[in-house]
């Protein structure tokens, strides 16, 4: 207990010097008007939600800077005073870690030469599609919006300017630092880096750990099933923040293992479930509902780890918990907790609407996240029986595991009724992870009771696994191929728009006056004076129009007649 005060006091004194960092120095002169600035910029983005007005005040800024410094202040102190005992607790932590990398690389060093080959060639796999969808998926919309209006205006706004969703913080401030580091780069290619090079990371150690509290053969097979994903592919490659969330439930739930297990490592656990959720929080909110399943497999399972874990527990997800929120100040004094938390994302549903379309919700949220709304129910005769096979026929070291799965995996459906929420299947794509790693426990387990058909087992499951991956990343390929066809066909239109004078630009293409504005940014142009609007107006008159391959410009009302046709493709007909 005394290890975990120490540790939510070092991180109530990091999350004080990040916004001292961020705030501290800053006049609200400077702050106010960007703040200004780039609501109304991003104003275009959110259309067609009404307009937003921000939080920020004198007085509200004033109130942020103080509580920077007197968290960091109380935080110091508060370290201070137990500076003995701080000191033993860290030396405990440090022999802790030097434990687990030693027994680590003894495990390692007893696979065999056959099982690092096939465990480096997975993983080789799994990072050459990712750089390859790094680079050739074209830039999205939601990718142009943090890139724009989060991520470009600097560090300060990013951390405090929250128009809807599409703020992603922690991964907005990354990438923004990461332009301001290469500023002659691709800012395309630049604001997917932090995506790639921290989800390699994750990749790595979420095998090993996975591997080594598990066994290799079910960190393979769960590896190559879930990593090869569609959408794992594609979040590990975009710049967003739900791969490195999905990277955040995965330390975390691992080191959630390690507690349930007994009193071993817990110092080196409890430091990375803490930091963990704390980051998978400053990613997305919507890391509630991975936080909500962990912290209730310890709630639940801590009674069977010894009668310290329950109250720690408590402790470190309260600690956690108010920490967010601390992270989360500026959002709320600048922007306004509406934005954040009464957004149309997130805004509750009449109860008897979430009962009657929650059937219909979870189909579309397995077909998203499994490629099949077929798979609903299985999934749900999975949850069901795979904890059993576990217990049955299991080893005793892999009932925490399964138990945290399951729980984890579960938990946000109660969560989401309660909420009168039904959130998009990406919001819940960590839960494949989970119930993939059910799925490898099972067959582990039943592998186990019949050994003498356990390679057969485990070759099918693993040709099964791979055939899986290999149709929906060749149907994700397929689109891939449409959406760069698009991509070349907006660039064609916007290439021959950005030699014209700056004029006004209307179009009825979704999504093209977001791309028009990122791809001027992206070039160092001012920003083009475009407006989208769903159905043109009859007497609406603008310079340019991009309309939709089946739309001509209007009647003689607007002068129909001085438009001529500069060119037409597959996606959009642009005149002038």
């Amino acid at each position: 207990m005394r290890f975990l005060v120490f540790l939510l006091l070092i991180c109530l004194v990091l999350a004080g010097l990040h916004l001292v960092w961020l705030y501290g120095f800053l006049p609200y002169g400077t702050l106010g008007p960007a703040l200004d600035a780039a609501n109304a910029a991003a104003q275009r983005a959110a259309a067609p939600q009404p307009p937003q007005h921000l939080a920020h005040s004198a007085a509200n800024f004033a109130l942020l800077r103080g509580v920077a410094f007197a968290l960091t202040t109380v935080g110091i102190l508060g370290l201070a005073g137990g500076h003995r005992a701080f000191g033993h607790e860290m030396r405990r932590l440090r022999h802790e870690v030097r434990r687990a990398g030693q027994r680590l690389a003894q495990r390692l060093g007893q696979q065999s030469g056959g099982a690092w080959a096939g465990a480096v060639a997975l993983l080789l796999t799994v990072v050459a599609v990712r750089a390859y969808f790094l680079l050739h998926n074209p830039f999205n919309a939601d990718e142009q919006v943090s890139a724009d209006y989060f991520a470009a205006p600097g560090a300060a706004v990013t951390a405090g300017f929250y128009l809807l969703p599409n703020n992603h913080v922690l991964y907005n401030l990354l990438a923004g630092a990461v332009l301001r580091l290469a500023p002659a780069g691709n800012p395309d290619v630049l604001m997917r880096l932090p995506a790639l090079g921290l989800g390699l990371a994750a990749l790595v150690g979420g095998f090993v750990g996975l591997a080594q509290l598990t066994g290799l053969r079910v960190a393979a097979l769960v590896t190559l099933v879930f990593q090869l994903s569609p959408m794992a592919v594609e979040y590990a490659t975009v710049a967003r923040g739900y791969g490195l969330q999905t990277g955040c439930v995965q330390a975390a739930a691992l080191a959630t293992v390690v507690l349930l297990r007994g009193p071993a490592y817990h110092r080196l656990a409890w430091a990375v479930w803490t930091a963990a959720c704390l980051a998978g929080f400053y990613f997305i909110p919507t890391f509630v509902y991975a936080f909500a399943g962990l912290a209730a497999a310890l709630l639940i399972g801590g009674s069977r780890s010894g009668r310290q874990l329950r109250p720690q527990a408590l402790l470190a997800g309260a600690g956690v918990g108010a920490l967010a929120a601390v992270l989360y100040l500026p959002v709320e004094l600048l922007s306004g907790w509406a934005l954040l938390l009464a957004n149309p994302y997130v805004r509750p549903l009449g109860l008897g609407a979430v009962v009657q379309q929650f059937p219909h919700h979870w189909q579309l949220v397995a077909g998203g996240i499994y490629g099949s709304s077929a798979l609903a129910l299985p999934l749900v005769g999975l949850l069901a029986l795979a904890p059993v096979a576990v217990m049955v026929w299991g080893r005793v070291a892999w009932r925490p595991v399964a138990w945290m799965a399951w729980v984890a995996a579960v938990a946000p459906w109660p969560l989401l009724v309660a909420q009168r929420v039904l959130p998009p299947a990406r919001t819940l794509h960590y839960t494949a992870w989970l119930t993939c790693l059910l799925a490898a426990l099972a067959l582990h387990s039943v592998a186990r009771r019949w050994p003498a058909r356990g390679t057969a087992l485990w070759t099918l499951a693993f040709v099964l696994g791979a055939a899986y991956a290999g149709a929906r990343l060749a149907n994700r390929f397929q689109i891939l191929e449409l959406t760069q066809r698009e991509d070349r066909d907006w660039r064609q239109a916007e290439a021959w728009l950005a030699t014209q004078p700056p004029r006004n630009v209307l179009t009825t293409v979704p999504g093209y006056e977001v791309f028009f504005t990122h791809r001027a940014w992206a070039q160092g142009r001012s920003r083009p004076r475009i407006q989208f609007v769903g159905r043109v107006p009859v007497a609406t008159h603008r310079a340019f129009l991009v309309l939709k391959p089946a739309e001509r410009p209007w009647p003689a009302a607007a002068g129909a007649a001085q438009y001529r046709s500069v060119l037409c493709n597959n996606s959009l007909c642009l005149y002038a």
